[in-house]
């Protein structure tokens, strides 16, 4: 009985590491898969701009048919916008596809025009290449937060308004790639980051708030993360 239980015991603790290990495996195979999806993205984001004289393309923010909007208006760069236009870690990735939605949203300092109440142009607006001094800096995409409703409406942030953490985590998932269920205060994890010259970075959740707490937000291309 003694020898019995000894292996039982074996048994659950090889287990419990098999698990951890299978699933530290996974996280890391949707980084990959992640940043792959948001480095097609970005190419076609500046495919797009190099097409029509360096601006990017329109969020729901602009148009009224979803069939005007990012996700769709980049299809003609991308050899399968549905392969690359979901997370893989996203939790609602099914629903996504299902409903012609994405996983990822764009920065709205760059996408979204900053205009007046006549609809004039205001300074810091960033919506072409060429009005950006630092694309290696400057953040064009996110994966779009557990908080987001479904909606075709929910494909840009509104980070002109991240004036604090709450108002982060309500836009985007810093903690996308965390072990077990994400935090709902949006650390203790890590996520990925899609620059405007194409590349990009996993940035750890904590490291990303700490910009915030310095009085920097990191999506404003003036106060670029680094």
């Amino acid at each position: 009985m003694v020898e019995l239980l000894t292996v039982i015991a074996i048994i659950g603790i090889l287990a419990a590491i098999l698990g951890g290990v299978v699933s530290g495996v996974r996280e890391q195979q949707e980084k990959v898969v992640c940043a792959q999806n948001m480095r097609q993205l970005g190419t076609a984001i500046l495919l797009h701009a190099n097409e029509h004289q360096g601006r990017f393309p329109l969020t729901m923010h602009n148009v009224s048919d979803e069939e005007e909007s990012w996700v769709y208006t980049l299809s003609p760069y991308l050899e399968d916008v549905d392969a690359v236009r979901v997370c893989p870690a996203d939790p609602q990735a099914e629903e996504r596809l299902e409903q012609g939605l994405s996983s990822y949203a764009l920065n709205e300092f760059v996408f979204v025009p900053a205009l007046d109440q006549l609809g004039r142009p205001l300074g810091g607006s960033y919506d072409s290449v060429f009005k950006l001094d630092d694309p290696a800096r400057t953040q064009l995409a996110y994966i779009i937060s557990d908080q987001k409703p479904l909606s075709a409406y929910s494909d840009h942030t509104h980070s002109r308004g991240w004036k604090n953490w709450s108002r982060v985590v309500a836009d985007i998932q810093p903690n996308r790639f965390s072990r077990g269920e994400s935090a709902a205060n949006g650390l203790g994890g890590s996520a990925n980051y899609l620059f405007a010259d194409g590349h990009v970075e996993l940035v750890d959740a904590d490291d990303f708030k700490s910009q915030f707490s310095g009085g920097r937000n990191p999506a404003d291309p003036t106060q670029t993360y680094r």
